[in-house]
């Protein structure tokens, strides 16, 4: 019992199946171990629901005094009373109105009639889902980028701010970027309210579109959505390089993406880099001069090596 206590994330410790004895739970676990048992067995409903029943000639009042001697309570239909010295008098409660079912749960009342005054918390309930359900109709949301468009390869942020929510409430929120979910950008039980904001931060590495379409999207309990859209442009930017190049030994230039040698800054001879053993360190000029030696030719926008002219003179750098 107490593993499956854990299971279902009830706060509570068993220590016998009857409870003559003492067991332990609170009001909040036992509210969801009561909705866990009508999801699974609704057909409990049809015995919990009932004012009394005959048994032997005689007939037996609910001791659920809601479903008989007192005045009714629409909608009600169950649950389950208990009464303990050490736990006082208690009573779990449930109604169901429009689809929508709230559950009460007393503990420690002080009288048999009491603990079902203090069940009258189920109106509470009712008031609440009235006042969510009017605080669902009008929220607003609107988006605030920074930067205001979208460059690849460069983290940005949009943030969702909800207005007008008049109370608040829990749903299922999610980021999505061109239709497809965000990882790690989902929240099962978001709470909202007045001004309350989301943040998701994104940096886009498909190149393929002009704008990026953003949505922030809350799922209802009934699955009604509120969907918060934007679109926001993509900068096409050439990639710029302005690195250096290390070339190899021997003096082959190996994958270069232009047929054109790429411009140098010029640096003073003690800050360049030294090169390694037989490798050759040229500017600009010197790669020129190899040019029109007949060093290198180009052929298929790569450079190659070639044999150099027979001059009898042995370049600097050659073995």
């Amino acid at each position: 019992m107490n593993q499956t206590a854990k299971d279902l994330g009830l706060n509570a410790t068993y220590y016998n199946c009857h409870g003559a004895q003492p067991n332990y739970i609170t009001a909040r676990s036992q509210a969801k171990l009561t909705r866990r048992f009508i999801d699974d067995y609704p057909d409990i409903l049809r015995i919990t629901s009932k004012s009394g029943f005959n048994f032997n000639g005689s007939y037996y009042n609910n001791t659920n005094h809601r479903l008989n001697t007192m005045a009714p309570y629409e909608g009600l239909d169950g649950f389950k009373t208990g009464t303990i010295a050490e736990a006082g008098y208690c009573v779990t409660t449930t109604a169901v109105r429009d689809g929508r079912r709230v559950i009460a749960v007393v503990m420690k009342s002080t009288s048999d009639a009491q603990r079902f005054a203090d069940s009258r918390q189920l109106d509470y309930g009712f008031a609440e889902i009235q006042k969510r359900d009017a605080a669902r109709k009008r929220p607003v949301c609107s988006f605030t980028a920074a930067p205001d468009s979208v460059r690849p390869y460069q983290p940005f942020t949009v943030t969702a701010r909800l207005e007008g929510v008049s109370a608040s409430y829990a749903c299922k929120a999610q980021w999505y970027v061109n239709g497809a979910a965000v990882d790690g950008y989902g929240n099962s039980s978001f709470l909202t309210a007045d001004y309350k904001t989301s943040t998701l931060q994104y940096t886009l590495k498909d190149l393929s579109g002009d704008t990026l379409d953003i949505a922030f999207v809350l799922t209802m309990f009934d699955g009604t959505e509120i969907r918060c859209e934007t679109a926001l442009p993509v900068e096409q930017r050439p990639v710029e390089y302005g690195g250096s190049l290390n070339h190899p030994a021997r003096g082959i230039l190996s994958r270069q993406k232009r047929c054109s040698l790429p411009r140098i800054s010029p640096a003073k001879k003690r800050d360049r880099p030294r090169p390694a053993s037989g490798a050759l360190a040229m500017g600009r000029r010197g790669h020129r001069r190899l040019f029109q030696r007949g060093v290198y030719h180009r052929k298929r926008c790569r450079v190659q090596r070639v044999s150099a002219p027979h001059s009898g003179r042995r370049l600097r750098g050659q073995p």
